[in-house]
């Protein structure tokens, strides 16, 4: 079982990693994910909510966090880390 704390970091380790990353937002320059989406304490397993100040945020955040899955919801945005791909040798 996975305590409270423990879905706490995940998504402390998430936000960690992308809240400083560059952001393509109204041709402003030197914008940071930080600026522009705000973190949520929601105590869920291995994702991260976050609020947007703008639905306008989300097509460049996609495509600032294209080593996540960005998944819109009603009014908050869910940030998971992608599964690792699995190679498959077929040659056995």
């Amino acid at each position: 079982m996975v305590s409270e704390k423990e879905k706490v970091v995940v998504a402390d380790d998430i936000w960690d990693d992308i809240k400083a990353r560059p952001i393509e937002m109204f041709a402003l320059s030197n914008q940071k994910v930080e600026h522009h989406v705000t973190k949520l304490d929601v105590p869920v397993k291995n994702q991260l909510y976050v609020k947007l100040s703008s639905s306008a945020v989300l097509p460049s955040l996609e495509a600032s966090l294209s080593d996540y899955d960005v998944e819109a919801a009603e009014k908050y945005v869910i940030i998971k880390r992608r599964p690792e791909e699995i190679s498959v040798n077929e040659n056995g």
